[in-house]
Formats: structure tokens, sequence, C-alpha cells
């Protein structure tokens, strides 16, 4: 795990919610922290955050590629893998982003089965010139269409009863039934 570091990818506009989602409070934490805490608690202690006030986008307004492209221009280049997760996703576990952390190294890019985040990046140069030109030169810069240029991934399979653990936080109704449980 010295090896692998975590990211939480916090540069959204929160346009749905009204307000930045990183500093939404959860059992007395703010979503950024309680983020951080799921991170540590699955082993991972290098954490970085790709948020404006911390590491900026460097070709804003395009999506969670630009924070990814951001951190892996950012980060040590000691690390091996990172570990990437969106603010918005309070029901991950420590144990589900373990399954990512303790995956086999020789995949490039490890996930859930049908679902695009959090996952498990290689810090390949490569992957920095084809993010970097996907958010320069294309009008597709999901995260999806990045997945799919890899072409050596692993698809970790997921049970019914971990599927919500995987449900982003948009909007004020969304996060008042987070709250009410």
């Amino acid at each position: 795990m010295g090896n692998c570091a975590g990211v939480i990818l916090a540069g959204g506009k929160s346009s749905r919610m009204g307000e930045d989602k990183s500093n939404l409070r959860l059992n007395g934490k703010t979503l950024l922290q309680h983020m951080s805490d799921l991170l540590y608690d699955a082993g991972l202690k290098e954490i970085y955050v790709s948020h404006p006030d911390i590491i900026p986008d460097e070709i804003a307004g395009r999506g969670p590629l630009s924070g990814i492209h951001a951190i892996l221009k950012n980060i040590p280049k000691s690390y091996k893998h990172v570990i990437f997760l969106p603010v918005d996703m309070p029901r991950l576990t420590p144990l589900l982003i373990s399954e990512l952390v303790t995956a086999p190294d020789n995949y490039p890019l490890v996930s859930f089965d049908k679902y695009k985040m959090p996952l498990r990046l290689s810090t390949n140069k490569q992957w920095i010139n084809i993010i970097e030109d996907m958010l320069n030169k294309n009008d597709n810069v999901s995260l999806g269409a990045f997945q799919n240029s890899i072409n050596s991934q692993l698809l970790i399979g997921t049970m019914p009863t971990q599927q919500s653990c995987f449900d982003n936080i948009n909007s004020p109704d969304q996060w008042d039934a987070l709250l009410k449980g």
C-alpha cells in the first residue's frame, strides 16, 4: 500500500446541490473529511485532493478527467497506482476501497463491474498524454471514453447489496435521503 496513493475528486461545480459538496457535513465531519477517512481506513496513508483550492485542474470545466489529469501530473512519481474516488459517494466502504488497493498489480485500470468510480489507475505517463488529448481535442471527455481506451482492465464483481455504496449524492433531496438513512 505504500506504493499507492488515494485521491478524492472534489473539483466539480456542485450545481445540482447548490453548494460545494465537499463542505457538506455528515456525522459531524465534512464530506471531504469523511472520504479521506475512508481512504485512510482502507490502508492508504497518502491522500491527495483534486479541488480548485488544493490541486486545481489545469484544464478546467471538463469533468472528472480534468481532476485525474491534474493529479497524475502533480503527485510524486514514486506511486505505482492511484485510487480515485469522488467526494459525493459517501456510502463507499473501506473494504470496497481495499479491494482496489489489493487487486493484482498487472492491470493498469481496476474498477467495479458496471461502475466508473471509484477506480485504481496506474501512474503510467501515457495516461497524462491520452487524457490531455481528450480534454483539448475531444467533445467526448467522459470517464467511460477514457476507460474504454485502456486495453487491460480488471472489473471486480459486486453483490446486489453493495449497489447503494456506489450512489452519487448530487441533489439536496438525495442528501436529505442519505441523512435520514
